[in-house]
């Protein structure tokens, strides 16, 4: 109800408001008619109303400290006037509606990185329409889109709760509702509060406790290095996205959350710097394990540094990372025709033909020019006149993994 808190409670409120731990009150009915405790029991301590947490209380993690009086069934329509409520079980109130639309507001005190749920049902078994507000009285999340409950993380301090009945409830009832400290956040939401993550460290869980909850990890990149966060979902998990970028270097990586398929974000670092990985939009529930990998680079990424294969001798190659490019360098006999093929791996790659003065010579088609695993597609050259040639190969798209190829290249013979 809102009416508002008379002198009597007022004074009530200041003078009362004592906090027993360990019990050494009684209940008294007398004392305790017209109050409660947002924390405990309320109990008489020399015929004064006084809130006691016993050692249940405690071992289910309430903090007792927190225990105030509060009047029975009088509850403000405002920050300024709201009741405090602590994080426990079921309570229950009334929306009274003899002076119009009823709202009752509810002070909440709440720490860093804990995510918590309101819940509020009824008058008969509609939900309640519930904003969380700052201390200003602005709304900071509703539950239009969630149905009976709140779920929220806000920065610690003093928060409120409004709930009022909603757009398909009676205007007046009973009504009940709940605090609950669902758990805390296990990542940071934004690049200062990121989580570290180490390469070939053990993985790290990453789970959404709350619809829109962003985690952010922060990777230290070393020049030169290749880096790949794989990440493993769960069978039943279908939804979500991973998304890299670089903090000082233009890098993007990105890639969706399927059931049951493994996720995977790289990147090739040019310079020490920072990359940022935002995983969001992630099912409540059970979570992604993602580790980092620190994978050298196998090849070199130029002409200048191309490796050297001999004719009708397999090479292995990996595409390290989304952004990694390898460049192989043999030598070709004029009037003879040559087959590049690439085997084994996993994904789609690319490969282009190119002469010592870095001019494409055999792009092709995408039929010629894609490498596909099991297909044996080639790219083919008559080569004009005698000397080094080079072949430039790399991703075609994201779902090339860092697995094994084996790039061969053949001496067709005269033509």
């Amino acid at each position: 109800m809102t009416t508002p808190l008379s002198t009597r409670w007022l004074w009530g409120l200041v003078v009362f408001s004592l906090v027993v731990v360990g019990g050494c009150g009684h209940v008294d009915e007398g004392a305790c008619a017209d109050f409660a405790c947002s924390v405990g029991r309320c109990v008489s301590n020399a015929g004064l109303a006084t809130c006691e947490c016993g050692a249940d209380d405690q071992a289910a993690g309430l903090d007792c400290t927190h225990a105030e009086l509060m009047p029975k069934g009088d509850v403000g329509g405002t920050p300024s006037t709201a009741t405090p409520l602590a994080v426990g079980g079921a309570h229950s109130g009334d929306f009274d509606s003899s002076q119009g639309i009823d709202v009752d507001v509810y002070s909440i005190v709440t720490e860093s990185q804990h995510v918590y749920r309101f819940s509020c049902s009824g008058p008969g078994t509609a939900t309640c329409a519930i904003r969380l507000l700052n201390s200003a009285g602005e709304q900071q999340a509703d539950n239009m889109a969630s149905g009976a409950a709140l779920t929220f993380k806000v920065a610690p301090g003093r928060w409120f709760l409004e709930a009022k009945p909603g757009p398909s409830q009676p205007p007046a009832g009973a009504y009940s509702y709940r605090l609950e400290d669902v758990g805390i956040d296990d990542h940071g939401d934004t690049p200062a509060t990121a989580t570290v993550i180490q390469s070939d460290s053990t993985p790290v869980s990453v789970s959404a406790l709350e619809l829109g909850d962003v985690d952010v990890l922060l990777i230290h990149a070393i020049a030169g290095h290749g880096y790949i966060l794989s990440c493993t979902t769960p069978a039943d998990h279908f939804r979500g996205g991973v998304e890299l970028r670089g903090t000082s270097e233009v890098a993007y990586d990105w890639t969706t959350v399927n059931m049951g398929i493994p996720t995977q974000v790289s990147f090739l670092a040019k310079s020490n710097a920072d990359y940022l990985v935002s995983i969001s939009g992630l099912t409540p529930g059970p979570g992604l394990s993602c580790q980092l990998r620190d994978v050298a680079d196998d090849h070199g990424d130029s002409i200048a540094t191309a490796t050297p294969v001999s004719v009708g001798t397999p090479a292995s190659f990996r595409m390290d990372t989304h952004g990694d490019q390898d460049f192989f360098a043999f030598s070709a006999l004029a009037g003879h025709f040559y087959s590049m093929r690439g085997t084994e791996g996993t994904g789609v790659i690319n490969a282009v033909l190119l002469d010592a003065a870095s001019t494409p010579v055999a792009e092709g088609s995408v039929e010629s020019g894609v490498f596909k695993p099991g297909v044996g597609m080639e790219l083919t050259y008559l080569c004009k006149s005698s000397g080094t040639y080079y072949l430039r190969i790399w991703p075609l798209s994201q779902t090339t993994r860092d697995a094994p190829w084996k790039l061969i290249v053949e001496d067709q013979g005269l033509r």
